[in-house]
């Protein structure tokens, strides 16, 4: 396990980056922007990163670690829970999930949260079709929901889970 420091670090890379990537193109941000930006040098910049795609993806795997750790906790045993605690969870992430999307590079996120659907409570026990589809829906209606111009917290969870519930049906 990495200690406190590497993980403040780290942490201090990635805000950095997503800092740097509010008012610049993902393409045009350097090595050197991010470490300058996180006030470290360039030597503590490569003993955590080889890249600036590694802060990238550090950034979307500790979000996914801990959202399979939220939704085990939340315990979700049916659809309205399990998609209540995804909603919930997802919104601390809302600001970091719109840059994504806005870099179109979402894609990444949305492939690695694919493939943590397994291990996720109710979802992992559908079958790997129905797993899919209904992780792949949900984080459409993520990026739909973090990139509209007045987002609520709930995002009408409610009517939503109606509408696929029929589906599903």
């Amino acid at each position: 396990m990495a200690s406190r420091i590497t993980r403040t670090t780290r942490q201090w890379l990635i805000d950095a980056l997503f800092q740097l990537m509010k008012h610049q193109d993902y393409a045009t941000i350097t090595v050197e922007q991010i470490y300058t930006t996180a006030e470290l040098s360039r030597k503590t910049f490569y003993r955590k990163f080889k890249s600036k795609d590694d802060v990238l993806n550090q950034a979307i795997a500790d979000w996914l670690k801990d959202f399979e750790a939220a939704m085990q906790a939340a315990a979700s045993t049916d659809w309205e829970a399990f998609s209540s605690a995804f909603f919930l969870y997802w919104n601390d992430y809302r600001n970091q999930l719109t840059v994504l999307v806005q870099h179109h590079l979402q894609g990444m996120f949305l492939a690695d949260m694919t493939a943590c659907a397994p291990a996720l409570p109710w979802l992992g026990s559908q079958s790997a079709t129905r797993q899919a589809f209904l992780l792949t829906g949900l984080a459409g209606v993520l990026v739909a929901w973090c990139t509209s111009e007045n987002p609520t917290k709930s995002l009408n969870i409610t009517a939503l889970q109606a509408e696929i519930a029929a589906l599903m049906a």
